[in-house]
């Protein structure tokens, strides 16, 4: 018997075999990439990194096992492998260094819609509106702390004033003296250490948490609390 030509060879390793299947228990939540090229071979996907020390390196990727990829700074990916992702049902997230950023996504097409259908009834409804936004703060405030008949606007007014109240507590056990929360973009340098840290945490979280909600299939945009900015569910649940 001839041994098969390495095409046919390539095509008989890459088709899998129903032990070969990874179960859904067994599914990789997220796998972060940076300084690596993407691409499809005749095998799968694969991330191929290149040095002067050793050379070119691949390593192929799971990706009947994934459920999203992010790809950090130095990262390229070719249109093979996005459709290849995209058949695999797995959400591609491109963001800055350690995932901190999302600056865009990419869903694949059978990824389920039942939390994004259950987040939009929620949000078009007025009164199942205000019950999530309540039952967030009561989240993060405690059980009973917003009086029965609080309107949305008010349960906004009245957060404000919890985190503000917590800044001052906080200034006052660690001494900083009188401390405003403040950030500017433009002045970032000249900011004090707490309104930095707090700004770059915030940051930090924004990002982690804008592409979990991508990953499950959610609107960023339709917050309960926030409003009017593209993030604004992101806010919600960073919150």
């Amino acid at each position: 018997m001839t041994a098969p030509s390495a095409p046919t060879g390539r095509r008989r390793l890459a088709a899998p075999t129903v032990a070969m299947l990874p179960r859904f228990t067994d599914s990789l939540s997220f796998l972060y990439l940076d300084v690596v090229r993407v691409l499809q071979d005749d095998t799968g996907v694969l991330a191929e990194v290149a040095s002067d020390r050793r050379g070119r390196e691949t390593v192929y990727l799971p990706t009947a096992a994934l459920s999203c990829v992010l790809l950090g700074p130095g990262t390229s990916i070719t249109a093979r492998a996005l459709a290849t992702l995209a058949r695999h049902g797995t959400t591609v997230v491109v963001t800055g260094s350690g995932g901190v950023r999302c600056y865009a996504a990419t869903q694949p097409d059978s990824l389920t819609t039942v939390w994004l259908e259950r987040q939009a009834r929620s949000w078009a409804d007025d009164n199942r509106r205000l019950a999530v936004a309540t039952a967030m703060y009561e989240r993060r405030f405690g059980t009973g702390s917003v009086p029965p008949g609080t309107s949305l606007a008010q349960l906004r007014g009245m957060e404000g004033q919890r985190v503000k109240a917590q800044y001052r507590l906080l200034a006052q056990q660690y001494k900083i003296g009188r401390f405003r929360r403040s950030y500017d973009p433009a002045q970032w340098d000249t900011q004090d250490p707490v309104n930095l840290a707090l700004s770059s945490a915030n940051t930090c979280l924004y990002g982690i948490v804008h592409a979990a909600v991508l990953a499950l299939g959610c609107s960023p945009a339709l917050g309960f609390v926030h409003s009017g900015n593209q993030q604004a569910f992101v806010y919600d649940i960073a919150d």
